[in-house]
């Protein structure tokens, strides 16, 4: 209708996650080995309150997860079996390109009541509780302690080296911007209206354009 002209050009992306089973079984291990998080009946307190303004999907959503029967627990002080089966938990992270760099694992701890949603008012205000520190210090004696089983079994490290490899064998790495061809700078706009083009069907190409991008796009977070 303005005959306006759009182009784009994808300059980032990231890659899926490279799983590796010996770094995941290892830090199960350590996380088993460690126990839960010693919350105490303050934090639990305080994870009630945030809860009591949690809608019944989001307290529902972390238990689906996990693969269990919702509970009134406010807090997770246990050790949540390796993949579970449950939901997936979908995000992004530029930690997956370095999956295919290095052997990689996460850890997550509780540091927030269940039920908190990501990217919520609720979520920041129990950023600096103590119930977040206490799982912050959590992680980071998990990963000491994994990094530390890593230095001194030798076993264990060529056996995360060796299963990285083997991944990398079957499906080798590529930076995501390089999967596809971009458009050169300073290209033709592929996104214009000719004088005796009408508005509407102008309109119409731009949709069938931009689900064509988002696709394109979209395509970026699927395995390698």
């Amino acid at each position: 209708m303005t005959g306006t002209s759009v182009d784009f050009q994808v300059i980032s992306a990231v890659s899926n996650n490279l799983v590796n089973e010996v770094m995941d079984r290892a830090m199960q291990q350590v996380l088993e080995d460690l126990g839960g998080v010693p919350f105490d009946a303050a934090d639990r307190a305080y994870a009630e309150a945030i809860r009591a303004t949690l809608s019944p999907t989001d307290l529902e959503a972390p238990w689906r997860v996990v693969a269990q029967e919702p509970t009134a627990a406010p807090l997770c002080d246990w050790i949540v079996p390796l993949r579970p089966g449950g939901d997936k938990m979908i995000g992004s992270t530029d930690v997956s390109d370095v999956t295919w760099a290095v052997p990689t694992t996460e850890v997550l701890v509780a540091c927030h009541a269940i039920g908190t949603p990501g990217h919520s008012w609720q979520l920041t205000a129990q950023g600096k509780s103590a119930a977040a520190h206490k799982g912050m210090t959590h992680a980071a004696s998990a990963m000491a302690l994994l990094a530390e089983r890593l230095l001194t079994d030798a076993e264990l490290l060529a056996a995360a080296q060796a299963e990285h490899a083997r991944r990398l064998a079957r499906t080798p790495y590529t930076s995501p911007p390089a999967r596809r061809s971009c458009p050169a700078a300073g290209a033709a706009p592929r996104l214009s209206r000719a004088p005796s083009e009408p508005p509407q069907a102008a309109i119409s190409r731009s949709r069938s354009h931009s689900r064509a991008a988002a696709a394109r796009i979209c395509a970026s977070s699927k395995a390698v």
